[in-house]
């Protein structure tokens, strides 16, 4: 299956290099220049992958935890500058990205490290449910927002779940109570709104209490997180 790389990097010449390399290897491209101007080619995009050129931490680290809480689990390498030291490519794995790569790139090792990194996002995946900056791990049963791990009790795990399992469509409360509740345990519907407002309570510091949406005299929409 063909993956869709965004590219960031404001070196025209650098840029049309990387691209023709990933191109002619199958890959799906987009540019932006600037890390500021890729915010948005994420939200276009939904790359399954970043190339970006280091500038500086603060905006690297910015730039990749933006990028993740608006398109999940994203695999990102860094491409450092021609006179970068090897402590750039220790931060830039110490704040997140998946790898590093030094300019000028060498095409095998571009292509092996950046194949890498998407099969390690396939892996993640499988194991896991991502909306937004909400990242659900199946295995372990544990919620991290934007990182941060979530205290979440049986029946809210459960209903955040078949949430992220099922977004977009709506819900009526015997629809949630039938695919979040346990087999053979009998509740009323009203039950799932109580569970509703507790869950929305748990997301509210973080700002996704808005991400589960009612829908008057039906249910309940689990929507895309969208930034103010």
């Amino acid at each position: 299956m063909r993956s869709d790389i965004l590219l960031v990097q404001p070196d025209p010449e650098q840029c049309a290099t990387i691209r023709t390399v990933l191109e002619s290897h199958g890959f799906a491209v987009s540019e932006a220049e600037t890390v500021e101007a890729a915010g948005s080619a994420v939200l276009q995009a939904r790359p399954d992958a970043i190339v970006v050129h280091w500038s500086d931490t603060a905006s690297a680290s910015q730039f990749l935890n933006a990028a993740v809480r608006r398109n999940g689990q994203i695999s990102c390498a860094i491409i450092t500058a021609r006179d970068a030291e090897l402590s750039d490519a220790l931060t830039a794995l110490e704040i997140g990205y998946d790898d590093c790569v030094r300019i000028p790139v060498n095409e095998t090792e571009l292509l092996a490290r950046l194949t890498a990194s998407l099969k390690r996002r396939q892996v993640r995946e499988n194991d896991s449910l991502t909306f937004g900056p909400l990242v659900l791990d199946k295995k372990i049963h544990c919620l991290c927002i934007n990182g941060e791990p979530v205290q979440l009790a049986p029946t809210e795990y459960r209903l955040i779940r078949f949430f992220l399992e099922n977004p977009g469509r709506v819900y009526s409360r015997d629809e949630i109570l039938k695919g979040a509740w346990n087999r053979g345990i009998t509740s009323g519907s009203r039950t799932v709104d109580v569970h509703v407002r507790r869950l929305r309570q748990i997301l509210e510091p973080y700002g996704c209490d808005t991400m589960i949406q009612t829908v008057r005299s039906f249910g309940y929409r689990f929507r895309e997180f969208i930034e103010d």
